[in-house]
């Protein structure tokens, strides 16, 4: 499996990667990228990047947290996968690949433990696992999709994806130096038009489906709800796996899962990753840490800003970010109160029933 079970003693561990699948670890690589941009900007001047500039100052001035870096103004963000994001996004895909697809009894909901000084307990959520109660659509889906697997707290892909839907592309580190501009999300997305079902993807992403409530909304730091577009492609990928989608009586020839991953990025990151950590390398050890896990990036951002510090005299480093010594201390860095106030929206209001651990506040 490519996500860590919910009972990992690694849960907490910096080195470790949660989820590995393609979608979650294209945007990690992804926000990887920008920092090293930032630092080679700051380490190399005459270096012009094609994605990142410095701001200057007639870039739209946000007074309270001065973003030191932003996009080019030229630019936009387009992901392809093979496969649909597993989730509500590819219900329709799983349903036409049953032999019986008999609508499921829904389990029933689990109470949340309430918050702490809290009289009662928040509304009861249905917590669905993988592929299991296919028939039930729109509702937030856990990984993995395989039931004889360990559960695990970490969301799919289609709702990690319909988050970054409104808290862009940029996630916590790379916020903090580069301004959440309009062509920070993502604008299209492609995908081979065997597993593009239009109506799972509007139902999952769209402001028609189930983000309506957030339909034209904005907040503060420039976020706001901005969907991204869908095309298909008739090129499928050489070893993509397939069904024939004829209600499981008869398949084509078919590849068997695997846990190994690959990580390539233009800034030089190029790693095979097994169980979320470098191959042949032992888990919670800081030499099997991936450059894209949460200790990975703090090394490349902690460079960043130690950078600028000497630059600039801490001018212009978002409010907060030189003091904090650790990440889970830059997590409540009032310098990320915008960011957080988005995502706990879209959870409170359509993604309901995200009741991560550890692993799902640090996305």
């Amino acid at each position: 499996m490519k996500c860590l079970p919910s009972t990992s003693p690694f849960l907490n561990n910096s080195t470790v990667l949660h989820d590995s699948h393609a979608e979650i670890l294209a945007i990690r690589a992804f926000n990887h990228h920008l920092l090293h941009e930032a630092q080679t900007l700051l380490t190399n001047p005459p270096y012009q990047s094609p994605i990142l500039r410095r701001r200057s100052p007639n870039d739209q001035p946000q007074p309270q947290y001065q973003h030191p870096f932003i996009l080019s103004p030229n630019i936009s963000f387009v992901m392809y996968s093979s496969a649909a994001p597993c989730g509500d996004a590819s219900m329709e895909l799983v349903m036409e690949a049953q032999a019986d697809a008999t609508p499921w009894p829904l389990p029933t909901p689990t109470t949340t433990t309430p918050p702490p000084n809290t009289a009662t307990p928040t509304a009861p959520t249905t917590s669905l696992l993988g592929r299991s109660h296919f028939s039930h659509l729109g509702v937030v889906r856990r990984k993995p999709a395989r039931a004889d697997s360990p559960s695990t707290l970490s969301k799919s892909c289609t709702d990690k994806l319909t988050l970054h839907t409104c808290t862009s592309l940029l996630s916590s580190l790379p916020s903090l130096l580069i301004v959440p501009s309009s062509n920070s999300y993502l604008s299209l997305f492609i995908l081979p038009t065997s597993q593009y079902r239009p109506i799972a993807f509007a139902r999952a992403f769209s402001a028609t489906g189930r983000m309506a409530p957030l339909a034209g909304r904005e907040w503060e730091g420039g976020y706001a709800f901005r969907p991204f577009r869908v095309e298909e492609t008739g090129v499928e990928f050489t070893w993509a796996r397939r069904s024939t989608g004829d209600g499981g009586k008869e398949r084509k020839p078919r590849g068997k899962g695997s846990n190994i991953c690959a990580v390539w990025t233009a800034g030089g990151v190029e790693e095979v990753l097994i169980g979320g950590v470098v191959a042949g390398r032992k888990k919670g050890y800081e030499r099997g840490a991936s450059e894209v896990s949460r200790g990975g990036m703090w090394k490349v951002f902690g460079g960043v800003v130690e950078k600028l510090g000497r630059e600039i005299g801490g001018e212009g480093i978002p409010w907060g970010v030189g003091e904090v010594g650790s990440y889970e201390g830059l997590k409540g860095c009032e310098a990320l109160s915008r960011r957080k106030q988005v995502g706990k929206d879209v959870k409170r209001e359509v993604l309901k029933g995200w009741d991560g651990g550890w692993g799902e506040r640090v996305i």
